[in-house]
This record gives structure tokens, sequence and C-alpha cells, in this order.
């Protein structure tokens, strides 16, 4: 497993009700937030999931891939975004790291209800990877896709998108360690068979460690794909695979299109949707300053980018929604080795997608808990008209909904 800081202990397994400014430097106001056993990752990634409970809020997916070096399952949770209630406990099998990526799968059994694609990468064994399909219904299992090699990682990213529009989307399954520098495998939502893979454009990154999706950028009426890792990032036709364009990382790569890749809308007005990618690892301004940027759909020009100070690790997170009210989707990033607050406490930061200008500042004041380990938006969980954060502080084992303001 990669392990983005050195873990802490925290023993609440409860959902808590909305706190107002508890352990933040800044007012904020926490919905509800939930702490699971110490140790384990819970909220290592985290991803809105299609409202399941008919209470008109978006779930929350939150994956718990386990302790590192050891035989841990991992789980995949699915909580009530308004209340933190748990729906479903997903848990993988010995070794397995279920949980470890996360996305909502769309409606693939047809039942009225978006399903769980959860990656279990098994990166500790000598054994292939899987991906887990449960029915976001009933949490029953699916469909099990399982790697091509052994040791290939398959699993450890994943994502959905309907590439070649049948109604259902497709799964997209990244596995990074297999041989020539990584492959995505992208399979049918109906049918299960693979439609096509994309292998490494180059052998020298993990390519597979971080896939998205953003809606059509090459005006072929189809979603199209963003995959990456390791260092580098590229955008591929959804339709067959093709590669579109690369993303330029910053100028000190170290860990870019690893995991923090997404489609954040159509910022710049040009009628092409952009995409956001990132490198939590990346020396620009320093050991682990961290880098994100937003780059153009159109041909993948860098339109705007953030860098952190030394030690930050800024870059997780992706869309937070039109927080401004502009109608212009903002950008959420985590900087979740940040000390502004206590050591290692991490913070969040929300920007304007249209000028790129900061809307909002959230520093935790809990020491090592990595505030920001992920950040994305939710949408509207409180009835207030405005998105709220899902935020994550993994090393603290605690996922927070935040209210948007």
């Amino acid at each position: 497993m990669i392990k983005r800081a050195s873990a802490l202990a925290a023993l609440l397994a409860l959902a808590l009700p909305a706190t107002a400014n508890a352990g933040f430097k800044e007012p904020v106001k926490v919905l509800w937030q939930h702490t699971g056993d110490a140790g384990r990752y819970y909220a290592w990634g985290v991803a809105p999931l299609a409202d399941l409970d008919r209470d008109g809020a978006d779930e929350v997916i939150a994956g718990e891939p386990g302790i590192p070096v050891s035989d841990d399952p991992g789980v995949a949770w699915v909580q009530s975004g308004r209340t933190g209630r748990v729906i479903h406990r997903l848990v993988g099998r010995t070794g397995d790291q279920n949980g470890f990526a996360i996305t909502d799968a769309g409606d693939i059994d047809r039942d009225g209800k978006h399903d769980i694609l959860s990656g279990a990468p098994r990166q500790l064994s000598d054994t292939e990877g899987h991906a887990y399909l449960y029915s976001g219904r009933t949490g029953k299992l699916l469909h099990t896709f399982a790697g091509r090699v052994t040791g290939d990682g398959f699993g450890a990213a994943v994502t959905s998108a309907d590439v070649n529009r049948d109604g259902r989307n497709d799964l997209v399954v990244g596995a990074p360690f297999h041989p020539g520098g990584g492959i995505a495998y992208v399979f049918s939502g109906r049918t299960f068979r693979l439609l096509y893979t994309i292998p490494a454009p180059d052998p020298d990154h993990t390519f597979g460690y971080g896939t998205g999706m953003t809606e059509d950028v090459n005006r072929d009426h189809r979603p199209d794909l963003i995959v990456g890792g390791g260092g580098a990032a590229f955008v591929f036709s959804g339709r067959d695979g093709t590669l579109l364009y690369p993303l330029p990382p910053s100028a000190a790569p170290r860990q870019f299109g690893t995991f923090f890749l997404a489609g954040v809308g159509d910022l710049d007005h040009d009628h092409v949707p952009d995409v956001y990618g990132a490198d939590y690892g990346a020396a620009d301004n320093g050991a682990n300053s961290g880098f994100a940027g937003v780059y153009s759909g159109r041909d993948g020009t860098l339109l705007r980018s953030w860098t952190g100070a030394a030690g930050d690790g800024l870059g997780p997170g992706r869309g937070a929604g039109d927080v401004n009210r502009d109608h212009v989707n903002d950008i959420s990033v985590g900087s979740y080795l940040n000390s502004d607050g206590g050591l290692n406490a991490g913070r969040i930061q929300i920007f304007s997608g249209r000028s790129g200008r900061t809307l909002r500042t959230i520093t935790s004041t809990t020491p090592g808990e990595n505030l920001g380990f992920d950040a994305v938006g939710i949408g509207d969980v409180n009835r207030d008209r405005r998105p709220d954060l899902l935020a994550s502080a993994a090393e603290g084992d605690t996922l927070y909904v935040i209210a948007g303001r």
C-alpha cells in the first residue's frame, strides 16, 4: 500500500451530529463525522454515491483498505450522506485491501439504485488483484473482476463511464504493476466482458494508479477517460482508448496522476469540459510541497495551478460543486501534511473554478490526522442550497461532512 504518512490512533467508531468549529481554525460546521478503528485507514478514499435511501441527499462511499503489511481484507463502507448511518459494510477477502479505490458505478443491474465498484489490489500479495461490483440496493456482490497477471495491483484505481453508449456505465480498472509500466482495463457494464485495454504510453511510470472520467472532450458524444500514475497522466478517447493528449506535470513531479484525476466541467467557457490532475509528492517548492492543476479539456493545456509550501502535500481533491454560485464548478484541494493548525493536521482549500482565487480554507487543529487526504463535493446534503464537502482525514481514520457556505 502507498502510505502517505505515519499512522495515528483514533478509537471512536460512530457518526457524530453537527458541530461548529470543533477541531478547526476557521468557523466550520461539521454536519456529521465518523471515526473508524485506529490504523485501518478509514476514509483512505471517499466518493459521493447517488441517493439510495430517497432522502434527497447523495450517500458516501468510504474506503478502508486496512492495516498495512497485513492480511487485512479491507472494507468499502456505504453511509447516508445526510446522517452518516451505515447502509452497507462491504468486506473483501483475506489480504484484499478492499476499498483501496472506490467509485459510484451507476445503475448496473437496472434496479433503480446506483451500484458500487471497489478495488482490492492485493499489493502485498503474489496473486492478482480484484475489483468488486456491489448492489447499491442490497450490498450483494454482483460480479468480481480479476487481474490477468500475478502481482499486477489490479484494482488500485477504479472509475465508471458509459463509453459504449448502451445506457449502462462501463467499468475502468487500473493495474499499475502490470508488465510494461501498467495498464487500464475497460469492461462492459452490461455483459462484464472486456471492451478494450489501455496500455501504458511509456514504461517508466506506474500507469493505472489513477483513473478518472470526463464528459466528452473530443466531440464524439461519448465520455472520455483519464489515466496515469507515478509522474504522468493522459486523456484517452472513451470510444476505443486512443490517446488524445498528455497532461503536463509540474517542473518537479513525483506522483503526478496517482489517485487524483477527474473531470471538473467547463471552467474556461470554451464549451469543452476541463480536467483536474494533481501530484501530492511534487517538489517544486521543496520536498512534498505538492501540485494541483486544471487543464483544458480541448488540448491538455494547463489553465491554472496551485502549489504548496515544503512539506504540505498539496494535491488530493477534485470538483467541489458551484460553491460561490457563479455557475462554474469550483475545486477542492487538500494539503494533507500541512501543519498550520498542528503538526501534519492538514488543510483543505476551495478555489474558484473561474479565477483560481481562494474561496475558503479549512484548517485542522488535530495533530497528525491529515485532513485533506481526500476531498470532494457531495452536493447539498443539508438542504441549504449550497454544496457540502466530503473531507477525509485518513491518518486519523476520520471522515467529515462539512457544510458549505
